[in-house]
């Protein structure tokens, strides 16, 4: 099953030890995260912009510490309002077997001039809802975002985002010409715009035009090079297409400032199953033994690549393994990989 990840919200992959036979569940955010009123008053003076790439520990009480910068936006201040700003955030701690349990992540800070001056950026509640939150339903941001649509007074900034949000989640309940008809009104208005761009590329994906969500995906890395997740879903798209080494390529950028992304390293962990580079492959599939999610797709990965070199009794088990802890694990290894 394919699904359209909430575009532009803060997205935090995370990393765990676990045995094989443990059942864990990723840490979910308990408050907001808008990172708006952290933006430094002298850098919007000086219009100053930037994105930040912070580490951080979320405890078993669900609380951040331990933040560190991994990819700067060269920006001392912009670096420091990112650690103030992930410093507040409280999730619902991540637990294996029930027991709540520390775990790693990183997450994308963005400073943007418009995006703070906007209702995206100042905790209005339907464009909280509109704009998308993890774990969120995609008929909830619809109606949002009708609702938002509906009020009077919205600058055209962010009449035109609430209307890309709103054409995301029709894409989401399945209604992807509505949804890309959305988009192509807001780009007729705004055709440089890598978000509207990234979001009709993942509509496209969803509806199974490659084709056409790579040009995209690719017209929007153009624009916003330092944008690691773009790299990620031109990455995936030319999996869908076959071209496993130039997703390969990507995913090596990505992790190489990201190390602890897991939907680059199965992605990538895929793409040398596809290749036959089976010890490369394996790599990946033993890091994600190690630190993500029970280990239940690492182990459905490793038994992928046991099977196709000649370990047909190990891959079973470690297949049917994965499958029993997690009844959905190809379903969800499918999403890992292939939500843009």
């Amino acid at each position: 099953m394919k699904s359209l990840a909430v575009l532009l919200v803060v997205l935090v992959m995370g990393s765990v030890s676990a045995h094989a036979e443990s059942v864990f569940r990723n840490a979910v955010p308990s408050n907001s995260h808008d990172t708006s009123s952290f933006y430094p008053v002298e850098a919007r003076r000086a219009l100053i912009e930037g994105d930040v790439y912070v580490e951080f520990t979320i405890g078993a009480d669900g609380r951040v510490s331990q933040p560190d910068i991994r990819t700067s936006s060269n920006y001392p201040e912009l670096d420091q309002a990112a650690l103030d700003a992930v410093q507040t955030w409280t999730y619902l701690p991540a637990t294996r077997d029930g027991v709540p349990v520390a775990v790693r992540k990183w997450a994308e800070i963005r400073f943007r001039l418009a995006e703070s001056d906007s209702l995206f950026g100042n905790g209005d509640l339907n464009a909280f809802d509109c704009h998308g939150h993890p774990n969120q339903s995609p008929a909830v941001r619809k109606d949002a975002c009708e609702r938002l649509l509906a009020t009077s007074g919205l600058s055209d900034e962010d009449r035109n985002r609430a209307i890309c949000f709103h054409g995301g989640a029709l894409a989401g309940l399945g209604r992807y010409d509505d949804g890309l008809a959305e988009l192509n009104s807001v780009l007729a208005k705004v055709p440089d715009d890598a978000m509207f761009i990234q979001t009709r590329a993942a509509i496209f994906y969803m509806k199974g035009d490659y084709m056409r969500a790579k040009a995209d995906f690719d017209r929007a890395r153009g624009l916003a090079p330092d944008r690691l997740l773009l790299e990620q879903d031109s990455a995936v798209t030319d999996m869908r297409l076959g071209n496993y080494v130039q997703a390969i390529t990507k995913l090596d950028v990505v992790l190489a400032r990201l190390p602890l992304d897991a939907r680059a390293r199965f992605t990538r962990g895929m793409a040398h199953y596809k290749l036959h580079h089976y010890d490369l492959a394996m790599v990946d599939a033993n890091w994600l033994i190690q630190h993500v999610f029970g280990n239940q797709i690492g182990i459905y990965l490793r038994g992928l690549i046991e099977r196709a070199t000649g370990d047909a009794k190990q891959g079973d088990a470690d297949v049917s393994a994965a499958t029993a802890a997690d009844p959905n694990v190809a379903e969800n290894s499918l999403q890992l990989a292939e939500t843009p």
